[in-house]
């Protein structure tokens, strides 16, 4: 009969790397020596030294060498461990239950009279203002109501329509001022005369016709052209004397911009003081000939302005305004050609 090996635990296995031991069984004794030099090293008395060392030596001896039921000691250490803290065994104990129309415990309630009706109130009041928001259309009337009502339209019993005479007022006296006379002037007298009663001459009867209440509307409205007219001219000359201050804007084309305008009359331009120093947060105010502003912009922090969108052909006004600065208001005609970056240089004090 052939003799079998007897089967081992491959996966088990541990080789013996140093000597006949394995590297568990040689860190266990290392790190029992180890721990008995550290207590060698205390200053305790030479007869507990070396008891305490023989003992710490002989546990790691045993930890690597001594096998109990073919078991190494550490693992009936951590068998030992998990029987302590990880039972395997329960027991079972039931529990009485009360029935829950025995666990009910009554609640003290307090006196919830006046806070529900303050509830109450309030809930009213609520439905009351939103029912007073909502925006009530009246009924239509039937047709008996409707047809009443357009027979009242064409009713013959009419009555009738009187003008009652007005008492005359004083002829409005029309003053032009000259050109150099401030506007504020010219404004404050436009005032006096739109705020004074425009004269009616009517007969001394009780009662004034329809003809001649027509009559006195169109001279009131004559009146009134006549003034509009006068303010609309001294407006113009108050224009041409402001655009005569003006100076041609200068343009440089030196400035440092990093491209100069590729569309026609696009500007573009840079802002100045006295020490040719940059003006940033200035602004600067493109005005046409009607004195409306078809542009404003303001300064970087470089100095430089610049309109995206073209301007329409034609004469224009510049005004530029910085605090603490004062600039003359230049005057540039744009005839759809590519205008150079302008320079404005504040006055010098």
């Amino acid at each position: 009969m052939i003799e079998h090996p007897v089967p081992q635990n491959i996966t088990a296995y541990e080789f013996h790397l140093i000597g006949n031991m394995t590297l568990k069984q040689f860190f266990e004794l290392l790190g029992s020596v180890g721990v008995a030099l550290l207590v060698y090293s205390i200053a305790l008395p030479n007869i507990l030294k070396l008891f305490l060392v023989f003992i710490i030596i002989g546990t790691g001896a045993a930890f690597a060498f001594v096998p109990l039921e073919e078991r190494p000691l550490d693992q009936w250490v951590v068998a030992f461990l998990h029987a302590i803290y990880k039972p395997t065994k329960f027991y079972w104990k039931k529990t009485i239950r009360i029935p829950d129309a025995f666990a009910y415990i009554q609640q003290k309630l307090g006196d919830r009279s006046q806070p529900l009706l303050d509830q109450k109130i309030g809930r009213s009041e609520r439905v009351r203002a939103y029912f007073e928001s909502i925006s009530t259309q009246s009924e239509p009337n039937d047709l008996f109501v409707n047809s009443k009502n357009i027979t009242q339209l064409f009713h013959n019993n009419k009555t009738p329509i009187t003008l009652q005479q007005s008492k005359p007022h004083a002829q409005i006296q029309r003053v032009i001022p000259p050109a150099t006379q401030p506007i504020t002037t010219q404004q404050s007298t436009a005032e006096k005369q739109s705020h004074q009663p425009s004269s009616v001459l009517l007969k001394p009867s009780g009662k004034v016709t329809v003809f001649e209440a027509a009559q006195n509307k169109s001279k009131q409205q004559e009146e009134r052209g006549e003034t509009t007219q006068t303010l609309h001219t001294f407006a113009q000359n108050v224009i041409k004397t402001t655009t005569q201050q003006e100076i041609a804007v200068k343009t440089n084309s030196s400035l440092p911009f990093p491209s100069t305008p590729k569309q026609p009359n696009v500007v573009v331009g840079m802002v100045l003081d006295q020490n040719r120093k940059i003006v940033d947060g200035a602004i600067v105010e493109i005005v046409d000939q009607t004195g409306i502003a078809v542009r404003a912009v303001k300064t970087n922090k470089l100095g430089q302005f610049f309109i995206t969108s073209p301007l329409q052909n034609g004469a224009f006004s510049i005004r530029t305004e910085k605090n603490g600065l004062e600039f003359n208001n230049y005057t540039l005609t744009t005839n759809n050609t590519i205008i150079p970056p302008l320079e404005f240089l504040a006055k010098t004090s």
